[in-house]
């Protein structure tokens, strides 16, 4: 009997997270379900934990005949120096990538990387399966979805297989087994699971590559399948499952699917969460879905992505057909069940313009989004549309290559001094270099000052609604704040400059020296707040914002009584004081702004009225909450409880 093929397989982790590897699993369940041969093929444990250091993964594959790797861009530059590391080992071993990061025109990537003998393309599966068929003769002339060179430099190509529908034939790699030992190992991090219920988009949004099958057709696994794997979640007590399918609540069977692992949430407590990418257009399905997990506790808050409201950017990224009244409607209907929701919004994309980004930040806002924005700058996959040379063209992208960092995490140098790196749009034909540093900087700005600790959340609300300030012209404005205003200039100057640093290739997030930033990548925002409480700061903020702000106003022909300023900018303290203060406090306020405040957040517009009240906390530590009192003319009201 001939020795059996020994088979590595290298899935590696985001930074940020600790999957199991689904994918390497997926390869090796279907190769043991569909080999006749059983002992033709010997899997070594694959290698999965995202800092794997060269050295760690050349013992860990010492052994393997074929190594498949599966690139993301979040593990291309790693997964590839592993790749050399072994072909220099030893040449006659086969190294097999596939994932998205590989290019479909694939002959520049295999010839910039020789250490690749075979690229796949598409559903990995039954690739990978025939190229092990033939091992160890180099006769891939008829599997389809493959590229490689041949021995004298030539480049050749054979287009992929359809897409299968039939998602039955692909085992399930959790219910095989063949991560049960895996679990049970110690790790830096507890172990998260990616659950694939179905495969396919049928949007063609052409900044995305969403498991390069846009555009197509959904095809789904069957029900009791996914049922067994949330027991498998729940049985292995799996913290986090993010659930890989592009729209998630598309087909009517997923509500089902919600309230299966909902129950296994409320007998067992697993899994901890579940993470959806919620569907488009479909309000009502996509409302039961997050209604469902919130409630059960799988998840805190709704993704509802919007990427712009600008029409022409809607075209040009084929997202036109995505409505924005479905968001607009699910928003508010979860908004009315008190389930928090946050938004996405894509910085930098084609047609956008620094008038147009402001203007949606403010319409979000004025639409009722109160709890989060979260921005994200636009970056190219490489088989994208928007990563088309004529697509490019078109629409005037520059873009920058900027190494990769996660936030929250580590600010430490990688292992072997290895980084990722993403291709990031910096500047269009309709938004200059210095328009998308304007944008960049507005983002974190909004951020800063309306969300996380709401420094000025209560006067922008307030300001707005009963003055007819608008938010986008008072938050530009603070981008060029004058000298005189010390530290609201170097929070302005500081945003500035971190835009300016991405753009000359620098990270996305910051760090800084000191204990109050304990050694990881923030938010420019969160940096901000950080240094204006760590070096006491944050008086001289709210001190220079009232000044600056009565400036502004009186300049834009709003003339405030200077008590109620004073209150605007006393209740922007409040969730400061409440996160920070954890003793006893006390914050007069001469007109009912908390109240007002509190009801906009709700959807309630009330009178703004002259009536001096005592908010208090007069007990140490939790509830973080505080309680009122009138101050006259009687001289005790009932406490109500402020949130």
């Amino acid at each position: 009997m001939s020795s059996p093929i020994t088979i590595g397989l290298v899935q590696l982790n985001i930074t940020a997270l600790n999957f199991l590897p689904y994918t390497a699993g997926l390869l090796q369940a279907y190769v043991i379900a569909n080999t006749s041969d059983s002992q033709r093929y010997r899997f070594l444990a694959p290698v999965s934990q995202a800092l794997t250091s060269l050295a760690e993964a050349a013992v860990a594959l010492q052994a393997a005949d074929v190594v498949g790797f599966s690139l993301f861009v979040w593990n291309v530059e790693r997964s590839l120096a592993i790749a050399r590391v072994l072909k220099q080992a030893r040449p006659d071993r086969w190294v097999v990538v596939g994932g998205p990061h590989v290019p479909d025109q694939a002959e520049a990537f295999l010839r910039a990387h020789p250490e690749i003998d075979v690229c796949c393309h598409g559903e990995g599966e039954q690739v990978f399966l025939d190229l092990l068929a033939v091992y160890p003769q180099r006769d891939w002339r008829t599997i389809p979805g493959t590229s490689w060179l041949d021995a004298e430099g030539g480049f050749h190509h054979l287009p992929r297989a359809p897409r299968r529908k039939d998602l039955a034939v692909l085992p399930s790699p959790y219910l095989m087994g063949l991560f049960d030992e895996l679990v049970k190992t110690t790790s830096s991090q507890p172990w998260a699971a990616m659950w694939e219920t179905n495969r396919g988009c049928p949007f063609s949004c052409s900044f995305c590559d969403w498991g390069s099958a846009t555009g197509a057709k959904v095809n789904a696994f069957d029900v009791p399948r996914l049922q067994h794997e949330l027991a498998w979640f729940a049985a292995h007590r799996l913290g986090l499952i993010f659930c890989c399918d592009a729209n998630f609540g598309i087909l009517s069977r997923d509500l089902e699917l919600a309230q299966t692992a909902a129950d296994y949430k409320m007998k067992t407590g697993y899994p901890g969460a579940l993470i959806v990418q919620n569907t488009k257009n479909m309000t009502e399905r996509a409302y039961q879905v997050h209604k469902t997990l919130i409630r059960a506790g799988l998840d805190a808050s709704v993704t509802l992505s919007v990427q712009s409201v600008h029409a022409p950017v809607l075209k040009a990224v084929k997202r036109q057909n995505i409505s924005l009244k479905t968001y607009q409607e699910l928003h508010q209907r979860l908004t009315e069940e008190g389930i928090q929701t946050y938004t996405d919004v894509i910085i930098g994309l084609p047609e956008e313009t620094y008038t147009s980004f402001t203007a949606g930040i403010a319409s979000l806002i004025e639409g009722g989004q109160h709890h989060s924005l979260h921005f994200f700058n636009a970056s190219i996959l490489p088989n994208a549309e928007m990563a088309e040379p004529a697509y490019r063209e078109q629409y005037g992208l520059i873009t920058q290559r900027v190494a990769t960092v996660y936030l929250h995490t580590a600010a430490t140098p990688p292992p072997d001094g290895i980084e990722e790196y993403q291709e990031l749009i910096i500047a269009t034909r309709t938004l200059s270099l210095e328009d998308w540093a304007r944008c960049r900087a507005f983002a974190w700005l909004t951020l800063l000052l309306y969300y996380g600790q709401e420094l000025l959340r209560p006067a922008l609300l307030l300001l707005h609604i009963h003055y007819g300030v608008s938010y986008r012209a008072l938050l530009d404005a603070l981008l060029d704040v004058p000298q005189t205003y010390p530290t609201l200039f170097e929070i302005s100057r500081f945003l500035w400059d971190c835009a300016a640093q991405i753009q000359a290739g620098g990270y996305e997030y910051v760090t800084a020296e000191g204990p109050a930033y304990n050694g990881i990548w923030w938010s420019p925002d969160e940096l901000l707040l950080r240094r204006l409480l760590s070096e006491n700061r944050i008086g001289q903020f709210f001190d220079e914002m009232r000044a600056w702000l009565a400036q502004w106003l009186g300049q834009q022909g709003v003339l405030l009584d200077r008590a109620l300023l004073q209150d605007l900018i006393e209740a922007g303290k409040i969730k400061l004081k409440l996160t920070y203060h954890p003793l006893p406090l006390e914050i007069p306020f001469h007109y009912n702004v908390p109240e007002a405040c509190t009801a906009l957040r709700r959807g309630i517009q009330i009178p703004l009225r002259e009536e001096p009240w005592l908010y208090y906390k007069d007990w140490p530590g939790l509830p973080h909450t505080l309680a009122r009192r009138r101050l006259s003319p009687h001289p005790f009201d009932r406490p109500d409880l402020l949130p």
